[in-house]
């Protein structure tokens, strides 16, 4: 939770020295509340008010890394519901999807032509930056083949789309060099895959009917956990990545840390990707 100025004030030292910059500690308490100051600007704040100033500040949805090579992406790290209060330092990354029994010609077509996409919206060029695998059929090596496909012969990031453990070991083994995100980790797998993430290093979602059931699965390990609560679809990270959902959710939920903004978009019913090349 971010302080107030007044709040920040009572944990500085008070002495009004200017060697902030700034000509009181007051107007200095203020600047760091609005995020024109660094803590570091102040020589005499003491050690434990640092501590307790860099706990209150530190972002409620923690950044962390997905991915590797050129569409390597840092997700979360926000400190805001919306841009104009701020600034998304992490905008949303965007992912398409494809099924697990999808032929090795269809998957080179469509891996080039989103590849080929991207679009120009106020001053930003957006394109998709990952490509989730959905396992439709609990083919391990249908699943790992396709995972494999994507990660080797693309700049795409891979999302890994399974409850099953035998087809999500599979899918991580041959795509663990481009550090792809295990989506999503149950009631029913949360031990198996929590020690797959966190055995790899990797993000991993935690999947749940609701925010407050998702409390449980904090235990899940990884490098990141990504709360998916898929009966609003508004995803909140503390360390990590997964599938999102929109605004509106979270502001219902705003008093709750447990949710928070999206990290990246699987458009799973975005006709608009299936474009030809």
């Amino acid at each position: 939770m971010a302080l107030t100025g007044i709040q920040i004030f009572k944990l500085l030292p008070k002495t009004n020295c200017k060697e902030c910059g700034v000509p009181t500690c007051l107007a200095f308490a203020m600047n760091l509340a609005s995020g024109k100051a660094e803590l570091d600007s102040c020589p005499y704040v003491s050690d434990e008010a640092r501590e307790k100033l860099a706990r209150a500040s530190a972002p409620p949805i923690l950044p962390v890394e997905i991915g590797k090579g050129v569409r390597k992406r840092t997700v979360g790290g926000e400190t805001v519901l919306c841009r104009h209060e701020k600034t998304f330092f992490n905008p949303t990354a965007f992912a398409a999807t494809v099924k697990s029994d999808i032929s090795a010609a269809d998957l080179e077509k469509k891996l080039k032509a989103w590849n080929a996409l991207q679009y120009e919206r106020v001053g930003l060029n957006l394109r998709p930056e990952l490509v989730a695998v959905k396992d439709v059929n609990g083919s391990k090596d249908a699943f790992a083949a396709v995972a494999k496909t994507i990660a080797e012969t693309s700049e795409f990031n891979v999302i890994l789309m399974s409850d099953n453990a035998d087809v999500m070991k599979a899918g991580v083994e041959a795509s663990k060099f481009k550090r792809p995100v295990i989506c999503a980790a149950t009631a029913a797998n949360i031990d198996v895959f929590g020690a797959l993430a966190k055995d790899n290093d990797l993000p991993i979602v935690v999947k749940a009917d609701s925010a407050e059931a998702l409390d449980p699965d904090r235990q899940a390990g990884g490098n990141g956990t990504q709360k998916d609560p898929s009966g609003f679809r508004c995803q909140r990270s503390e360390e990590g990545t997964g599938r999102s959902g929109g605004h509106a959710a979270f502001r219902s939920e705003r008093r709750k840390p447990e949710t928070g903004v999206p990290h990246h978009v699987i458009p799973e019913m975005a006709p608009n990707l299936e474009i030809k090349p």
